[in-house]
């Protein structure tokens, strides 16, 4: 990927998100990592960042995604974070994190023969 930094100009910022490179690497964030199953890159990412913890909190993943969201949206026309946008995608990703978990737990109970009674 190229490089860029938080004294580039905007306009070089906007370019550089909207380069086929930059856009390749959002897309694959989410993909699987040739020949590991189940493992994206975006998960590579988050092992590296948060590899010293035992146990990674969903605020730290929703922490995480939203900087990766941040820094390579070309609707962002900057790199240098702000810390209401980055507060306000937490939000948004936690809401998004939560109802994947509802939905794996749904899937688990679903594919068991207990019936749950709420």
């Amino acid at each position: 990927m190229p490089t860029i930094n938080t004294k580039s100009a905007a306009s070089e910022v906007l370019s550089w998100k909207k380069s086929q490179k930059v856009k390749d690497v959002l897309r694959k964030l989410n993909q699987d990592i040739a020949g590991h199953e189940n493992l994206t890159w975006c998960t590579k990412i988050m092992e590296k960042i948060w590899e010293k913890s035992r146990k990674v909190l969903k605020e730290k993943i929703a922490f995480t995604i939203s900087i990766i969201q941040y820094l390579l949206s070309p609707k962002v026309e900057s790199i240098k974070i702000d810390d209401e946008a980055i507060r306000k995608r937490m939000k948004k990703n936690i809401v998004s994190i939560n109802l994947l978990n509802l939905f794996v737990i749904i899937r688990i109970i679903r594919n068991t023969n207990y019936c749950f009674y709420l």
